[in-house]
């Protein structure tokens, strides 16, 4: 493994336990409905005062939870029939992809290249 650069260190410079804590409540709230609130609320607060690439994590989760929420909530209503069982199990498999993906980002110290991206952080954005 190579020696990293200055400008490596710096990017390492920032924690990454409160994003990091952001997605793994994200990924409990699917067993804890509470939770998730809980993350998006540390999200849209620590946005703020971050680093640039730890920014781009926090727009992504902010647009995890929000763009998830319709989704989940029609699924349940529609829970009456099949097609909601099938909606909720299509948000479920899209918020854990988003989640691994995003933690995966993270762990590399690298920031989500599409944060505003429908899917896992890149390409097919908006």
């Amino acid at each position: 493994m190579p020696h990293p650069t200055a400008a490596d260190q710096g990017a390492r410079s920032g924690s990454r336990t409160l994003p990091m804590t952001v997605y793994l409540l994200y990924l409990l709230g699917m067993l804890m409905v509470i939770t998730a609130p809980v993350g998006v609320l540390i999200a849209h607060i620590a946005r703020g005062r971050a680093m640039d690439w730890m920014r781009s994590h926090y727009t992504f989760q902010i647009r995890t939870f929000w763009l998830g929420l319709p989704a989940l909530l029609v699924g349940l209503f529609l829970t009456i029939n099949v097609i909601g069982y099938l909606i909720i199990a299509a948000w479920m498999i899209w918020a854990v992809a988003r989640c691994a993906a995003g933690i995966s980002y993270l762990a590399d110290y690298r920031p989500v290249p599409d944060p505003k991206s429908l899917w896992i952080g890149r390409g097919a954005t908006r």
